[in-house]
């Protein structure tokens, strides 16, 4: 990808993944720390993040660089693509249409999902011993006019409609009866 190609596209979510030590390092069972696997395996960690999201939305929504933040490890990058990529995903399924908030959210929260399987085998196979990730994908409000999903359907309309309807068809029964019974 070019970086011309890289400019136009937009961020479509920003992705934060925490993960903790689930064990200590002990002088018996030495671990290396977390940032430092991190950072001296970052281009790895990066091609098992792609790979995940080219599974998830296929070769066109791409992430950006990773950053590596202390404190428990914390991997923060951006989806970047354009919202008509997104909404061909899983790829050759398009969906027409605006996308929901919960259907966008369910995208994200599948993301995650298999986001952290993916950064627990990571950890766990460059011997950090098991840990806890967990992660954040949240839209991009800029670009994502989801309309929200209600609860229920409006049926005020409807409602009103039948009680204008029924009280006028009682009031119409009331007039007629007090017509043909005054005569």
């Amino acid at each position: 990808m070019t970086g011309g190609e890289n400019e136009r596209q937009e961020t479509l979510a920003f992705v934060e993944i925490v993960i903790e030590s689930g064990v200590e390092s002990t002088p018996s069972l030495p671990r290396m720390p977390l940032k430092s696997i991190a950072q001296e395996y970052q281009a790895e960690l990066k091609r098992d993040i792609e790979r995940v999201v080219r599974l998830q939305f296929g070769d066109k929504i791409r992430i950006s660089e990773i950053e590596i933040h202390d404190g428990s490890v914390v991997l923060l990058f951006l989806l970047l693509g354009h919202i008509y990529e997104f909404m061909e995903s899983p790829p050759g399924k398009v969906i027409m249409g605006a996308l929901t908030s919960a259907e966008v959210a369910m995208k994200l929260w599948e993301l995650g999902h298999h986001l952290n399987k993916a950064i627990r085998h990571f950890f766990t196979s460059h011997q950090a011993g098991p840990v806890s990730v967990s992660s954040v994908a949240s839209p991009n409000p800029k670009i994502w006019m989801v309309r929200p999903t209600p609860a229920f359907p409006d049926t005020s309309k409807l409602l009103l409609g039948y009680l204008i309807l029924s009280h006028a068809a009682l009031l119409a029964l009331i007039m007629w009866l007090v017509v043909t019974h005054i005569h």
